[in-house]
């Protein structure tokens, strides 16, 4: 599972994830690249702190209090996949971030909203040694526009923590009881959306595959098709919803040119006929002259251009009775286990 602390910060910052990692979370590493400034410098650990060029090599790069930070993808799939339990810790420039992962995994990403009042904050702010006027102001600016995000975005947030101070009902024993709490309910959670149904990672062998295109906003929809798919021996690739940099557009480019790629799934709807990325992968697929098959989900349609095209390969229909079996005859025997590719 995969718990992302929006808001958290100093001493009470270092207290969660201190918690967790006691309650066998592992810490999404960060790169931190801290401009010159030896005071700012001195308050962060030597081993966190990067170059320019390592921060922004990293897959997600934000900006927060003057200071560029970097982080990467591969614990965050280690995590949505339940191979080990993560925490990540996020602050106001990084909201999109996690609209996109939120859409993408849904139910095993927990997103924690911490409500610390403004006068704790500059409390805990002004304890920092050698915090100049301006980093205190620019500091509590933040702490503003977390609450403002909280109120409007609440949607998005699962649970809302409350840290009020040592003096207070909801001191740090008080908060390691609301988390104690949401541990286990996500712990639940993740359970029953196993036993529904479990995604096998991406295929990343040498073989023939299925290359999917869809909108991640509709995984809840499209990953119980996959794990038919890939439950009948199907190779199928996906991008598993959280997108990088240019890197991983490179990617993902890779994937359709391939000689291996023999099917390109698209699964057609609301969100995906709006999806620029959805819409980008269909014209590679059709310049490398792939074999499409779409999938209709709802009524919906992509621009008059592109289903012109879309109309010369197959098209099935999730509400059809028999798409389960037709599904499967759509796929080039290649790209299922045992069989091979004529050349």
């Amino acid at each position: 599972m995969l718990f992302i602390l929006f808001g958290s910060t100093v001493e009470m910052g270092k207290k969660s994830r201190l918690f967790f990692e006691e309650h066998g979370f592992e810490l999404i590493q960060k790169f931190n690249y801290i401009p010159g400034d030896p005071v700012v410098q001195a308050r962060f650990d030597r081993r966190k702190q990067s170059s320019r060029e390592e921060v922004e090599n990293c897959d997600f790069v934000y900006e927060n209090n003057g200071m560029l930070i970097g982080f990467n993808k591969e614990q965050i799939i280690d995590s949505v996949r339940g191979r080990k339990n993560c925490l990540l810790t996020l602050s106001s420039d990084t909201i999109e971030f996690i609209r996109q992962i939120k859409a993408a995994y849904g139910g095993y990403v927990t997103i924690v909203g911490v409500y610390i009042d403004q006068l704790q904050l500059k409390k805990m702010f002004e304890a920092i040694p050698d915090l100049t006027r301006e980093e205190l102001e620019a500091r509590l600016k933040t702490g503003e526009m977390v609450k403002k995000i909280m109120l409007e975005e609440r949607k998005l947030f699962d649970e809302i923590v409350i840290y009020g101070g040592e003096d207070s009902l909801f001191d740090f024993q008080g908060l390691y009881s609301q988390y104690e709490w949401m541990i286990e309910k996500a712990s639940r959670k993740e359970k029953e959306l196993n036993d529904k149904t479990y995604v096998e990672m991406p295929y990343s062998g040498k073989e023939d595959y299925i290359f999917v295109s869809y909108a991640h906003q509709d995984s809840d929809v499209v990953f119980p098709v996959l794990a038919q798919l890939q439950q009948a021996g199907c190779r199928v690739w996906y991008d598993e919803g959280i997108k990088g940099g240019e890197n991983w557009r490179k990617i993902l480019a890779t994937k359709i040119q391939s000689e291996a790629c023999v099917d390109f799934f698209l699964f057609s709807s609301r969100n995906s006929t709006k999806s620029k990325h959805v819409q980008a992968e269909v014209n590679a697929a059709l310049n490398c002259e792939k074999k499409i098959t779409t999938i209709r989900l709802d009524d919906s349609r992509f621009e008059l251009d592109l289903e012109m095209y879309l109309q010369i390969y197959q098209i099935l229909y999730s509400s059809d009775s028999a798409f389960a079996s037709k599904i499967l005859q759509a796929v080039t025997p290649s790209a299922r286990v045992r069989e091979k590719r004529n050349v």
